[in-house]
């Protein structure tokens, strides 16, 4: 089942990214940081590559197509009517297909 490789990445994104952000937020001049960690890129910068980030996730939202209620064998074409009206399978060499599990 592929449902749980995707709850736990979520998971573990959620758990690394406050500690990631700990640690990349710390004051960039060493005297300054808190006792036990290194210095990082401080916050302003942090918070700089956070909203970048979360900009490049909004343009590549608007890069994929609405579905306006076709289905995704509507949407792929990857039915064919013949002309007899049968309806035939199409292969596509062109697509990547990746299966996790």
């Amino acid at each position: 089942m592929c449902h749980g490789i995707s709850a736990a990445s979520g998971k573990a994104g959620a758990i690394v990214g406050p500690f990631g952000f700990l640690y990349t937020a710390q004051n960039q001049d060493p005297t300054k940081t808190d006792k036990g960690y290194p210095s990082g890129i401080s916050l302003r910068n942090a918070l700089m590559v956070l909203g970048g980030v979360n900009f490049l996730g909004m343009v590549f939202t608007f890069l994929v197509p609405e579905s306006k209620g076709k289905s995704l064998e509507e949407m792929s074409q990857e039915n064919e009517e013949d002309e007899d009206g049968s309806t035939k399978m199409r292969q596509q060499s062109s697509h990547w297909h990746i299966k996790i599990c």
